[in-house]
């Protein structure tokens, strides 16, 4: 064939669709939607079974969108895969510094930031971006909610060091929610929530809660926890 002679065909016949077609419209509706849903798998930031559940716990913690209250923390610090979880802190906080260590990451969390500022009709919270080395020498936090990308914690020997880094990040008091997977605190045969409270109290934050969470084959534990007077242990 020739290709010449077939690049002319299919401009003409381009050239003669209606581009206000509503057939037209809605494929490339579609095509829009299956484009921005594989760069997001690709930059690890999809929708998940997992994210809505961790969702529902932390949006139940913090209580009704906008209270008025002098404890409403007023800058966070958040590094998570969940958009779900962005979504919860988009209506409930002053600040949000979105933690992203990678160029995926960061692309993942400004494209979100960028179409949340989108949604009319409610307040939104302000977004900043920065990296672990840009964060590191930032003022502390209000409060703070990690849920480690998947691979990102896979030896229990690493769990001090995170708890260390998180405590590091909030102010006096502050306030910590993190996710913790279950396999990881399986070991000398204390019982995986007795263990993750000390771990906590070992880097001087007071464990208020601890919920157990099963979604999309993940087995994780949920804490929620504050800076404690006394220090690290």
């Amino acid at each position: 064939m020739d290709i010449g002679f077939a690049a002319e065909t299919v401009a003409l016949l381009l050239s003669r669709l209606d581009a206000t077609d509503p057939v037209l419209r809605e494929a490339r509706e579609r095509l829009r939607a299956l484009e921005s849903a594989e760069s997001s798998v690709r930059e690890g930031l999809l929708p998940s079974r997992l994210g809505r559940s961790l969702a529902l716990a932390l949006s139940s913690a913090l209580g009704a969108p906008h209270a008025e209250s002098s404890a409403t923390p007023a800058r966070w610090l958040a590094r998570v895969a969940h958009p779900e979880l962005l979504e919860v802190l988009a209506h409930r906080a002053a600040t949000v510094t979105l933690r992203a260590d990678t160029a995926e990451e960061r692309a993942a969390v400004q494209r979100w930031s960028e179409a949340a500022l989108d949604v009319p009709g409610t307040d939104r919270a302000v977004f900043e971006i920065g990296s672990a080395r840009q964060l590191r020498h930032a003022a502390p936090f209000d409060a703070c909610f990690e849920a480690p990308r998947p691979g990102e914690l896979q030896a229990p020997a690493q769990l001090a060091a995170w708890f260390g880094r998180l405590r590091a990040a909030l102010r006096p008091h502050g306030l910590l929610w993190c996710v913790v997977p279950y396999e990881l605190l399986e070991q000398d045969g204390t019982a995986p929530p007795t263990r993750l409270r000390a771990l906590l109290a070992a880097q001087g934050l007071e464990c208020l809660a601890v919920a157990p969470l099963e979604a999309d084959g993940r087995h994780v534990l949920v804490a929620q926890a504050r800076v404690s007077k006394e220090g690290p242990v």
